[in-house]
């Protein structure tokens, strides 16, 4: 695995008390043993041979040690207990493993709505954990390679159901056609998706048309791979089985960008003078996530987006790999490159130019794939940001190590202040797997409610692909773009010097003024034409045309007609009760705290 290509998971490592307990009683059975042998052998008028001791100390442990007449001395029987007790034990856990493998096996013939999960090492124990302590009656089947013994082992003891084997030849043993859910997390991108294609086959082949689809996550890290995926649509959706690729290091870039920083601290007004800039210090595969998210994301009230600025000793290549991929984003954002080292003078030049200039609300992002190097980098940032407000967020792979210097207030009250870790595998991301979160509820609605308002304005199902209901879109595009307009609703609602809290709270709930309405319409119209072309479509005049990626509503806000505008209004005016009814949450003014 090259570094940077796949998020790195927490190591739960397996505990050795037993084995060192295991190996204590057998030695102090046989000391015994031999011990009590020869005693006897000399208190009878025997010779006392030790090796005829310590041949008869072995027999004990295969029942077979001769029947000597009473009274037997004290080590004789600790001995001969202590290893009689051995042994039952290692029958009895013997036992155990072969009777949990027969029920599993049984049981797997009479569950359904199950989920299923496929991948190796703790990634795989932290989700089975997860969704038994989230719906301990959802019964969890595990797909594990058989030399994964520590999986098995922990999986057995939590009680999922383990199938062993190569994923995609026994698929069909996890009975795909009642389960839930599946999820793919090999660190091979290769091996997911052909997990993912397998499943969507033998659903179409054996689930019946009137059970719900079965959800089918499979994570693929390489963002070049997964856009791909998506706009060929492969595999092909339907009714039988949705296949969904994803990225941890998605959930990482929009968490560090929206919550972290956030990329608008409290919000950028419509007459704020200053640009929202992103240093991002490493261009790999979270860097690059980072700056694709920043790009679909910073559009704000000023009508100014956002700066990128990319230091990497391979900036030049970085350029081209992400020009060749999105051809649309200098359209999207202010995109820079810088080829030195962030370690150079001409690196700490830049850092210091940045972070100096007033007409700029700048924020960093070190993105490099050695854990330590990036703390490094974060630490000697210190002294340039000392007198400023800038944050700066570390790329951490791990949760533990190196990232408890920033998390566990080990680290300097500056450092506490300025630098926060973020990118490594958390509840939150596997809790997002295994269950439909606020995010893709909110989507679903939004999605609903376009719909509704499309089909009023005469846009026909049999004809649009964009007005068919959620589970009947073929095109992840379209979903896409629905999760990410949920996704830019906290920008939003600091534009206007909202935010939001519990609905139990006592503040008075905020209500759009019609000024405000048409802010955040126009910034909802902005972050739109910026998805699109960052998903490869461009302009075109009058039809739509979906086989080639045209839209004649890629333009300025200005340009567009009334009737178009108010699709983004009514995405604006929903926003209230949108999070009001899926998370329970209000909109209230900052200003009445």
């Amino acid at each position: 695995m090259s570094p940077g290509s796949h998020p790195s998971y927490l190591h739960h490592e397996r505990p050795r008390w037993q084995w060192w307990a295991l190996a204590l009683a057998i030695a102090s059975a046989y000391t015994l043993g031999a011990v009590g042998f020869w005693k006897y052998d000399v208190d009878h008028g025997g010779e006392g041979h030790v090796l005829d001791a310590l041949y008869l100390a072995a027999q004990l442990f295969i029942l077979n040690a001769p029947a000597l007449p009473p009274p037997l001395n004290l080590p004789l029987e600790l001995g001969r207990w202590l290893a009689l007790g051995i042994l039952v034990a290692a029958a009895a856990i013997t036992a155990y493993r072969i009777f949990t493998g027969e029920v599993g096996a049984i049981t797997l013939s009479f569950i359904k709505e199950h989920v299923v999960i496929c991948g190796r090492g703790s990634i795989v124990l932290d989700m089975v954990r997860s969704q038994r302590a989230r719906t301990p009656r959802r019964r969890v089947v595990v797909i594990a390679a058989a030399d994964d013994t520590d999986l098995i082992e922990g999986c057995h003891a939590l009680h999922a159901i383990v199938l062993v084997g190569r994923p995609s030849l026994i698929l069909e043993r996890a009975r795909l056609s009642k389960a839930k859910r599946l999820i793919a997390v090999y660190e091979e991108d290769g091996t997911n998706v052909e997990i993912a294609v397998r499943a969507w086959a033998l659903s179409r082949a054996s689930r019946p048309s009137t059970a719900p689809p079965l959800d089918c996550h499979a994570q693929v890290s390489d963002v070049d791979l997964r856009d791909s995926l998506r706009r060929r649509h492969l595999p092909v959706q339907d009714g039988r089985c949705r296949v969904r690729f994803f990225d941890f290091f998605d959930d990482a870039a929009r968490d560090v960008l929206l919550t972290q920083l956030p990329l608008d601290r409290q919000g950028i007004g419509h007459s704020d003078p200053r640009q929202v800039h992103l240093v991002i210090v490493g261009l790999g595969a979270m860097g690059r996530r980072v700056a694709i998210k920043a790009a679909q994301l910073g559009h704000f009230a000023n009508r100014r987006p956002v700066r990128i600025s990319v230091i990497d000793r391979a900036a030049g290549e970085r350029e081209q790999e992400i020009l060749f991929r999105y051809p649309g984003i200098r359209q999207t954002c202010d995109l820079t490159f810088h080829e030195c080292a962030i370690q150079s003078t001409q690196g700490q030049q830049l850092i210091e130019g940045w972070c100096a200039a007033n007409d700029t609300m700048t924020s960093i992002a070190v993105c490099l794939d050695d854990d330590a190097l990036a703390l490094d980098v974060a630490m000697r940032l210190l002294p340039i940001i000392h007198d400023t407000s800038i944050p700066v967020a570390v790329r951490m792979s791990r949760a533990d190590g190196l990232t408890s210097l920033l998390t566990e207030h080990v680290a300097p009250p500056e450092a506490s202040r300025s630098l926060r870790a973020f990118g490594w595998l958390d509840e939150a991301c596997i809790a997002r797997l295994l269950d439909e979160d606020a995010r893709e509820q909110m989507a679903t609605v939004v999605h609903v409610n376009f719909v509704e308002l499309a089909t009023s304005h005469g846009r026909q199902r049999a004809f649009d692909e964009a007005v068919k209901q959620w589970e009947d879109l073929v095109n992840e595009d379209y979903k896409e773009s629905n999760r990410q307009q949920v996704d830019h609703i906290a920008i939003k609602l600091r534009a206007v010097g909202c935010e939001l809290v519990q609905a139990s709270e006592s503040r008075p709930e905020a209500a759009f003024s019609a000024g405000e309405v048409e802010l955040l319409a126009e910034m909802e119209h902005a972050r739109w034409v910026a998805e699109r072309l960052l998903a490869g479509w461009t302009y075109a005049v009058k039809p739509k045309n979906e086989a080639k990626r045209t839209s004649p509503n890629l333009r300025p806000w200005a340009e567009l007609e009334d009737h178009i505008k108010e699709y983004d209004r009514d995405a604006v005016r929903a926003i209230p009760e949108l999070v009001r009814n899926v998370k329970g949450e209000k909109i209230c003014r900052r200003s009445e705290r």
